[in-house]
């Protein structure tokens, strides 16, 4: 299944901060986008990408990225059997 545009967004900083982010990042984020509570609106974001299998929620408010999207950021970076392109 393919992210969202906010889902994206969510994950590009759960990448940059490590794998690991509360909501409250979420919210600062992208919580702008919305009129009025925002914080309900991005923890129905939230709660999707966690059925969809796009982060884990660790505690109440705190999630990381899951296993199969950590293994793939690691690849991206640490493949050394990636060749280059040019």
């Amino acid at each position: 299944m393919k992210a969202t545009p906010k889902q994206s967004k969510i994950l590009q900083m759960a990448r940059e901060k490590g794998g690991e982010f509360t909501k409250t990042d979420a919210v600062e984020l992208i919580g702008d986008i919305y009129y009025c509570n925002e914080d309900k609106h991005v923890g129905d974001v939230l709660g999707r990408m966690v059925k969809s299998g796009f982060i884990v929620r660790i505690k109440p408010g705190h999630f990381k990225l899951s296993e199969s999207r950590m293994i793939s950021l690691k690849k991206d970076v640490d493949d050394p059997n990636q060749k280059s392109l040019f």
